[in-house]
């Protein structure tokens, strides 16, 4: 097992908004079964279902991540959610959609509590890193950890963006084009304990210039 490095992985691993507001049919149906999942034991208690508002343009060329379930909201039911004074800008074509399943999840401590329950079903956990997979006749037979080789009958790597350089170093070849990379830039704000509580409800806010987000960064 990998924890990772907050500060190097892809946004920041502490808490993930989980959504199933996608433009790709496929992704919406996967991402809907994960926040199934996350309404049942353990995950229910790290996952914060706050909502999210989007500002929505209808004259845009872009596919809209708007669900066949989304509210039309006016600017003053906007503003009491957020808790705002302040009118939104919009435009004359702009609207806002309110998604009430939408939420965040603290990802780190969900992570932790599996691990506490696997560890009691006498699962072995290795808090190193996985250098590269091992392949036997063109089968993957396992890992490498630390030095040392674990091999299993099923292997199952959730590597993220180091996918690629993962393949690389085990000398696993795939078709050019086959792995798309994207970036999210990420900014964090600290707030105290009282900013906190009083924002800590909040929607999500989706604009055309990024989301907005108030998530209680620390470990359980």
């Amino acid at each position: 097992m990998f924890k990772g490095i907050h500060e190097h992985t892809a946004s920041n691993d502490i808490t993930k908004i989980i959504r199933d507001a996608y433009p790709e049919k496929i992704m919406a149906e996967y991402a809907n079964r994960a926040m199934k999942e996350w309404m049942t034991e353990p995950y229910r208690h790290y996952f914060h279902r706050t909502g999210w508002i989007q500002a929505m343009d209808r004259n845009t060329k872009k596919i809209m991540n708007k669900r066949q379930n989304d509210k039309m909201i006016t600017t003053e039911e906007m503003m009491s959610l957020v808790g705002s004074t302040i009118v939104p800008k919009l435009n004359a074509t702009e609207e806002l959609y309110l998604n009430s399943k939408v939420g965040y999840a603290d990802s780190d401590a969900a992570l932790q509590a599996v691990c506490d329950e696997v560890v009691k079903l006498g699962v072995e956990l290795r808090d190193e890193n996985v250098t590269r997979f091992v392949t036997e006749a063109g089968r993957c037979i396992g890992v490498e950890v630390g030095g040392s080789i674990v091999k299993a009958g099923n292997t199952i790597i959730s590597a993220g963006a180091w996918t690629p350089r993962l393949l690389e170093k085990s000398k696993i070849s795939v078709r050019p084009g086959f792995f798309e990379v994207s970036a999210v830039g990420v900014a964090i704000v600290e707030l105290t304990d009282a900013e906190y509580d009083s924002l800590k409800s909040m929607p999500i806010l989706v604009t055309e210039n990024g989301m907005y987000s108030q998530r209680k960064f620390e470990h359980h």
